[in-house]
């Protein structure tokens, strides 16, 4: 519930992020289109969550070393070749929702790659600059747990 509660957070924040510094751009689109272009771009993502919960729940092995699927002992090796395939779906789902943001907003900004894929980057830029300093500050200035790393 929390996932998918900050989840759509974020993509309002960076929708209107996204809007702001297309408009910088001399874009004309508005932040409603920005959040349907990254609703868009995500189902690669979703579908792999998915295909990973079927897994989870059928086919990887549980505590005694056999699969929920079937009764199959799995060896090392075939967990070695699972990882490395979910390690090529990882990156699949990772880049393929990143060029579809970025053709999504070549289209409805009318942008030439380049400067939909500079929109990005300064977006994504304005976006991880302030949580990276709040996350510091957090766990670096302010201590987690009463250690704190300045004195």
């Amino acid at each position: 519930m929390y996932g998918l509660i900050v989840g759509l957070l974020i993509n309002f924040i960076l929708s209107y992020i996204f809007s702001w510094i297309g408009r910088l751009m001399r874009g004309a689109q508005n932040a409603n289109a920005y959040f349907k272009v990254l609703a868009f771009s995500l189902i690669p993502a979703v579908l792999e969550f998915l295909v990973k919960l079927l897994l989870v729940l059928f086919a990887l092995p549980n505590s005694d070393g056999h699969s929920g699927f079937a009764n199959l002992h799995v060896t090392p090796t075939d967990m070695l070749i699972y990882y490395a395939k979910t390690g090529l779906v990882i990156g699949f789902t990772m880049i393929w929702p990143t060029v579809l943001l970025i053709i999504g907003i070549s289209v409805i900004q009318n942008f030439t790659f380049m400067k939909s894929l500079f929109n990005f980057v300064l977006g994504m830029l304005a976006f991880s600059v302030p949580v990276f300093i709040v996350l510091w500050l957090y766990f670096v200035v302010f201590s987690v747990n009463g250690v704190g790393y300045i004195n």
